[in-house]
């Protein structure tokens, strides 16, 4: 199954980047690692993540922008069972910069995402969804730094995923602390 998931994911931003020709995107690939633990277990959970993101849509005002992303995450819970996540989703996201993009070299900015999200396990560690049908929610901060002709994003997130009540159990699923590091481009 995590072979179909990483095929998904690979064709459908192989289909995104190549969408570029069409129109004056900007995207965002990046990798990151969490590691947290849940507020009511025992145990830790750490994993890696990789994002992509497009932004095609035209920009509200010149700080504030919206987009499409995919995420492929692997999460290992610190316990005897259930120990292994594999997440796909894809999601809307927004940027609120706290200046112009276009100004300055260092742009720190509030980011947040909101999708539907396949797990490849109804348990992970000691938390179960109702389904394998769950959605993914990211807050978060960072910055995109230029260094010459070159941009690099830096960002501190929380991943949570959990089905909104559709499904029984809903015992939602929390990455408190994912930092990533992407390269800009477009």
């Amino acid at each position: 199954m995590v072979k179909k998931s990483v095929l998904f994911f690979l064709s459908v931003l192989f289909s995104v980047l190549f969408a570029e020709a069409a129109c004056a995107w900007t995207y965002d690939i990046s990798l990151g690692y969490g590691r947290s633990k849940e507020v009511d277990c025992n145990y830790y959970q750490q994993g890696a993540m990789l994002d992509a993101q497009a932004f095609p849509f035209a920009k509200l005002d010149k700080t504030l922008i919206f987009g499409l992303g995919l995420s492929l995450a692997d999460w290992h819970a610190g316990t005897n069972e259930n120990k292994r996540l594999t997440t796909a989703a894809a999601s809307a996201l927004f940027r609120a910069y706290f200046a112009p993009p276009a100004a300055h070299k260092f742009r720190p900015y509030l980011a947040a995402s909101f999708g539907p999200a396949y797990l490849s396990r109804k348990k992970f560690g000691e938390r179960e969804q109702g389904s394998n049908f769950s959605f993914q929610t990211t807050m978060g901060l960072g910055s995109e730094v230029k260094f010459g002709q070159r941009e690099l994003d830096f960002s501190l997130k929380l991943v949570h995923y959990c089905n909104g009540g559709i499904f029984k159990p809903n015992q939602g699923i929390n990455i408190l602390y994912v930092f990533s590091i992407g390269y800009l481009f477009g």
